[in-house]
């Protein structure tokens, strides 16, 4: 983002020193009457400042972070000022007093601009729009860089060029697949995109760092929390929670099932189309090899996990064997379904070519299959409540 910035700001004062109108001053020959102009140029050299680095970097912002800077201008103007009165000059004031032992007294004022920048910032975003441009695949990416380089580093009008080439990243854009389901690093978080711009989680009170990372990055609107055995369901891709596992049938008709419980395996194997194994003390498998499986450990390795189902959009398709079907349909159906399956790409957030620094991956516990640690008051405490329940019933729904 930097780089971007800076050979934009380069490229772009360096065509505009040559275009700039020197023949104001030559004209009127009065200082007086030229003020004005000169500090009209010079508030406009800020506002182009802002405005070119902004432009550059935010092609990368919108990448790595899915988030841009609607009103970075507005907080820009109102924060340089501040710092480069307030911050900038006693810093290094601050430094020179070092040796005195006086640094306490700048840095304090330096500490009063600082404070007063991060409330322009608290209170620009508060009025900002969301700057939220969807999800940027790796080809947009690529194609927007070109397209940067293009426009800042050729001086004819070729440059004209980087046209083509970043509408060309914009239509990738448009027509990028967002994820059907989205689990976490940690295994703890599965989230179901619905029909109605939504996500649908199995916790009701799961990670509101995540929750809000992927709210902001896929545009969701609101967040669905699951319901309990017995409960109503209020939404058609809301999960179902009971004893540990948790259920839910996908806009296309899948079903996604998610347990953190190895005795719940089977059952979320035979019930699942989808299935998410959040344990990593026991294998963690299924025997039909037409179900797409998420382990705990291959979330511990590669990171977090995207699934992207095709025609996610469609009506869900009742499959369930108490519906009576003729033969034919339900074959057509079954036959529909492991296409869908099968067609799933998972992508994951650490994917190849391999970076030496992913390598401390492999030796977390989950990577390694080794149970996670808990420490001696809670494992005292579960025991203590295993010993409690004298029958299976007595214990069912105190988990939930």
């Amino acid at each position: 983002m930097s780089y971007s910035a800076t050979a934009a700001l380069i490229a772009f004062y360096s065509w505009w020193s040559r275009r700039r109108d020197e023949r104001t001053f030559k004209k009127t020959g009065n200082w007086v009457l030229a003020l004005p102009v000169k500090a009209i140029n010079h508030l406009g050299a800020i506002a182009m400042t802002s405005i070119v680095a902004g432009s550059a970097s935010s092609i990368f912002a919108a990448y790595h972070f899915n988030n841009t800077a609607p009103f970075g201008l507005v907080g820009n103007a109102l924060a340089l000022p501040i710092v480069s009165i307030l911050v900038m000059p006693f810093a290094v004031l601050g430094l020179l007093a070092m040796p005195f032992e006086m640094e306490w007294l700048p840095f304090r004022v330096m500490g009063q601009g600082i404070e007063a920048v991060i409330a322009i910032a608290k209170a620009v975003a508060t009025y900002s729009p969301s700057g939220n441009l969807g999800l940027m695949p790796q080809s947009t990416l690529v194609l927007m860089s070109l397209g940067l380089i293009l426009l800042l580093f050729l001086s004819t009008s070729l440059r004209l060029c980087s046209i083509p080439v970043l509408t060309s990243a914009a239509f990738l854009m448009l027509r990028v697949q967002e994820p059907s389901i989205i689990v976490s690093e940690d295994a703890k978080l599965v989230a179901l995109r619905t029909n109605d711009n939504g996500l649908a989680t199995n916790r009701a009170a799961g990670s509101a760092f995540s929750l809000k990372n992927w709210q902001q990055g896929y545009g969701a609107d609101q967040v669905i929390k699951p319901s309990n055995a017995g409960s109503p369901v209020s939404n058609e891709t809301q999960f179902e929670c009971h004893e540990k596992l948790c259920t839910a049938r996908e806009p296309g008709g899948l079903i996604i099932t998610y347990t953190d419980d190895p005795t719940q395996m089977l059952r979320a194997c035979g019930a699942g189309d989808i299935v998410v194994l959040a344990f990593a003390d026991a294998p963690a498998a299924c025997d039909d090899t037409n179900t797409l499986v998420i382990s705990k450990r291959d979330l511990a390795l590669y990171g977090t996990a995207e699934i992207r189902l095709q025609d996610s959009r469609m009506e869900s398709t009742n499959t369930s064997p108490e519906i009576d079907l003729p033969q034919a349909a339900l074959a057509e159906a079954n036959a529909s379904r492991l296409r869908r399956v099968k067609s799933a790409a998972l992508i994951h957030a650490v994917g190849s070519p391999h970076r030496p620094w992913n390598t401390y991956r492999v030796y977390s516990r989950a990577a390694r299959n080794v149970e996670d640690f808990k420490p001696r008051k809670r494992v005292n405490a579960d025991r203590n409540k295993a010993a409690a329940c004298d029958k299976p019933d007595d214990c069912q729904g105190r988990d939930q």
